[in-house]
């Protein structure tokens, strides 16, 4: 079974840390940011030496649109 790595954003809980996923686990993630109106890329689709990672594009994305999805982005996060 192959393990995923992915870190958690600082402060969301009381101590950071990376969390070990499965590859069945981090496509739950990627789908939970999904349903919870969160866009993300996995990061396999920029590179192999990337799979380990999620990325989250907010370019051009107002001030309250980004506290919004960094709330829900969160969210989904604690619940790893």
């Amino acid at each position: 079974m192959s393990k995923t790595k992915v870190m958690t954003l600082d402060k969301l809980k009381d101590q950071s840390k990376d969390v070990i996923l499965t590859k069945e686990e981090y496509d739950a993630v990627v789908n939970s940011c999904f349903e919870n109106g969160v866009s993300v890329a996995p990061g396999i689709d920029f590179g192999k030496d990337f799979g380990m990672f999620l990325r989250v594009c907010f370019t051009g994305e107002s001030p309250d649109r980004l506290e919004k999805g960094a709330e829900r982005l969160r969210k989904v996060l604690l619940n790893i």
